[in-house]
């Protein structure tokens, strides 16, 4: 089953970086409840083994272990199915 993905550049999150180099940032993403939570991006610092122009990109919200839940399943107000 294919999944479309679409894209609008006009709708952007504005982030709090949290490193110098804006590798640890987060954004808040408001719920399909009118909810707000705060979500985490994280791009690795060394690339991946056997694919050297390959980094690590890991997204989410945070659990109870200061830890990026990437498993979660949040119903955000602004996705397109």
């Amino acid at each position: 089953m294919a999944v479309v993905v679409k894209l609008d550049f006009n709708k952007t999150y504005e982030i709090d970086p949290l490193s110098g180099d804006s590798r640890v940032s987060t954004f808040n993403s408001e719920l399909e409840d009118g909810a707000s939570i705060p979500l985490r991006v994280e791009i690795s610092s060394t690339p991946h083994a056997m694919l050297p122009s390959v980094f690590n990109l890991a997204f989410g919200p945070i659990n109870a272990k200061g830890e990026i839940d990437d498993r979660a399943e949040i119903a955000h107000k602004d996705c397109m199915v």
